[in-house]
């Protein structure tokens, strides 16, 4: 297994989060802290600390679809019409639930981030802290023109994860993160995970910072949403992100068949080359026979990788308070990985 510690000081210069790479057969993770949680009060990092995973929470919605799929409540080709009864879409009879995991519906989003939108300028016209519910995100796309054709292919799309968040509550009755809670941190042990208010944060939580230079202490409370939903923004810990890969894939929140459905490639990424595809909230990657499942976030402020890599056996998990910190780092030790 490749040693954090092999990371040089270059390397690691200005990066601010936490790093993991554990057994996926259990037993002790490698794991080391950097930088500051809180630079005001120089609180430092350690290796217990929450951080923000923007869209790497977009796995939890889909795994909670995928529950109420187990339950009977739809399939992968229900329409997103006849889920969503109480707020009528243009785009609603035309698309799938299985499209909308897959990021194939075609549908408006609220924010290209892959064409390089600018997500911190939403929120310069719209209050962030009005953005409490997934109700509160419609007005943003519900309205706009469709961008493709529902299958024609891959178009990354948040809003369609808010739109399966919206899915969850109209089957449910409940709020969205009632039942992220129950059926997905609950069973996985992830005691310290959650959609947190910007605004009430929990002790060990690392604030986000919108530049990797410690002396700036602007923070991103006005760049994102107040609360996470259906699209991003959890929190979570390197040792929770260990304990929901774990249990995911021993099958303790999917049954197998279901579970090999969400984990499979369904849709060529043809941007990222050849060998990556997209199953149902996961990016895959093709590297020697075998499949590393991964995701992935990056929000003004907070940034996350964590992968599985069946053929080396190890989880790897950077998080990083900064908006870029983990890309840097989980791209040396992913191709270390690869190189192994």
């Amino acid at each position: 297994m490749i040693q954090i510690a092999d990371l040089s000081a270059d390397e690691i210069t200005r990066f601010s989060g936490v790093v993991s790479i554990a057994p996926l057969e259990g037993g002790p993770a490698l794991e080391l802290a950097f930088g500051l949680a809180n630079r005001g009060h120089r609180v430092p990092n350690n290796i217990g600390t929450r951080f923000a995973m923007a869209s790497g929470c977009k796995i939890f919605t889909a795994m909670a679809v995928g529950s109420l799929i187990q339950d009977g409540k739809l399939t992968l080709d229900t329409r997103l019409a006849d889920c969503v009864r109480s707020r009528p879409l243009h785009f609603g009879s035309a698309v799938t639930i299985g499209q909308l995991l897959n990021h194939t519906s075609g549908i408006p989003d609220y924010c290209n981030e892959e064409l390089g939108d600018d997500y911190a300028a939403l929120w310069r016209e719209r209050p962030c802290y009005r953005m409490t519910s997934v109700r509160d995100f419609l007005p943003l796309f519900e309205n706009a023109p469709m961008k493709a054709q529902p299958g024609q292919g891959f178009l990354y799309c948040n809003a369609g994860f808010v739109l399966l968040g919206l899915v969850i509550e109209e089957l449910t009755g409940r709020d969205f993160r009632e039942i992220v809670a129950e059926r997905i941190f609950g069973p996985c042990g992830m005691t310290h995970s959650g959609y947190f208010a910007m605004d009430a944060l929990p002790d060990n939580t690392a604030l986000g910072y919108l530049s990797e230079d410690e002396t700036d202490r602007r923070t991103n409370i006005y760049s994102v949403p107040l609360i996470g939903g259906g699209d991003g923004g959890a929190f979570t810990t390197a040792e929770d992100m260990r304990l929901f890969w774990t249990a995911l894939l021993a099958g303790r929140l999917l049954e197998r068949d279901l579970l090999d459905r969400f984990l499979a490639p369904s849709v060529r990424m043809g941007e990222r080359g050849d060998f990556w595809h997209y199953g149902r909230g996961v990016y895959l990657r093709q590297e020697r026979g075998s499949w590393i499942v991964s995701v992935e976030g990056c929000d003004p402020g907070a940034s996350m990788e964590s992968q599985v890599s069946p053929r080396v056996g190890v989880i790897l998990t950077v998080l990083s308070n900064t908006t870029d910190g983990a890309v840097r780092i989980n791209e040396i030790l992913a191709a270390r990985l690869s190189a192994a």
